[in-house]
């Protein structure tokens, strides 16, 4: 007969108990992951549609215009979703996002309160045109002296009205933070006939060695004879740039020659291409590599952008699918001449508007 040991039904049930408490406690942990999961799905879903939203929108606050070009009809319908030119009729792609990237020769970014005329200058201007469903980008390169129309503000800030200069100074009739961003987009619009530019990012000296050094330095090739800082480099050397040499290759000009900011110009384009292809590559390898360069760039207030989590988000969807080659980087024509006082460079408003049409519309059959 077997021995009944005192307290063993007691420690038996104790111990179901127990595994029964932890079993619920398990269960309750599991379902709260899985609730903030869901969570985290329906905020990702929504900061990625509304990311999607702000990229496309198309505020329309320069009015979408044309050339007036000799022997030559345009067109415009549905406040210029629709154009007629040259008798083929094209229609505006709802698929793109424009990003303005502004390069502004100071060496910090400042609190808003810079006198007008004090806050710098956009050296350097490039619109990315991201058409969202192909993952096609182009780079389109614009002079700092391209003549356009900018605002220009009184030294209080009150509108004083608009005048005829180059669009680098449009930077310069701001606070310094937002308010000349989007003086500098306004005008950029104005420039591509009312085409719109929904995002915009602009970076100060200081940041752009940081942003070379953070994916390992830009192989280029020399195009001329160049000083970067203590060492010289002959035409056709290949060189890796770090550190300050970045800054110096595309900022360096040799300002008593009236087309020098041509040279700088294309300087700037294989600059940017060699740095777009080597970061798209890396990102492939790692997907928190923009993350990375975000913050690089924003690091002690060096970036001003309007590009905002929601942005962020859906843009970070879309990088894997990106198009960029060589055939995609472009720049407005023109032709620079010697104004009153400064080099200006004059648009060729046909070979621009075919240009603008190719970038922006879809040909219909």
């Amino acid at each position: 007969m077997t021995k009944k040991v005192p307290g063993r039904k007691t420690s038996k049930k104790k111990r179901k108990k127990r595994i029964r408490r932890i079993k619920r406690i398990a269960l309750i942990v599991l379902l709260v992951l899985v609730l903030l999961l869901i969570i985290l799905g329906i905020v990702f879903f929504f900061l990625q549609r509304a990311g999607k939203d702000a990229l496309l929108y198309r505020d329309g606050e320069v009015e979408v215009t044309a050339p007036e070009l000799e022997n030559m009809q345009i067109e415009l319908e549905d406040d210029g979703e629709t154009v007629v030119y040259e008798g083929r009729t094209y229609r505006y792609n709802r698929n793109l996002s424009s990003i303005l990237l502004m390069g502004v020769d100071r060496e910090e970014m400042n609190d808003g309160n810079d006198r007008i005329g004090e806050s710098g200058q956009a050296d350097c201007i490039l619109l990315a045109v991201w058409d969202m469903q192909s993952g096609q980008i182009t780079l389109l390169s614009i002079s700092r002296d391209a003549m356009v129309d900018v605002n220009i503000y009184d030294t209080n800030g009150d509108p004083y009205g608009i005048e005829n200069q180059q669009i680098c100074l449009a930077y310069a009739y701001g606070d310094g933070k937002e308010g000349s961003c989007e003086n500098v987009v306004r005008s950029v619009s104005r420039l591509l006939y009312g085409m719109p530019v929904q995002s915009y990012a602009a970076i100060n000296l200081s940041a752009i060695d940081e942003l070379n050094d953070a994916i390992g330095g830009v192989e280029v090739t020399v195009p001329e004879d160049l000083a970067l800082n203590s060492d010289v480099f002959r035409a056709g050397e290949r060189i890796l740039l770090k550190g300050s040499q970045a800054e110096a290759f595309v900022r360096s000009r040799d300002t008593s020659k009236v087309d020098s900011n041509m040279a700088r110009m294309s300087r700037q384009k294989q600059y940017m291409f060699a740095y777009i292809q080597k970061a798209l590559q890396q990102t492939k390898e790692d997907v928190t590599v923009p993350l990375s360069l975000y913050q690089v760039a924003s690091k002690n207030d060096n970036m001003i952008t309007n590009i905002s989590l929601s942005k962020v988000t859906y843009m970070a969807t879309q990088l894997l699918k990106v198009n960029f080659s060589e055939e995609n980087m472009k720049s407005v024509p023109g032709e620079v001449t010697m104004g009153e006082k400064y080099a200006e460079f004059h648009v060729d408003d046909k070979e621009l508007y075919e240009m603008i049409l190719d970038i922006f519309y879809i040909p219909q059959e």
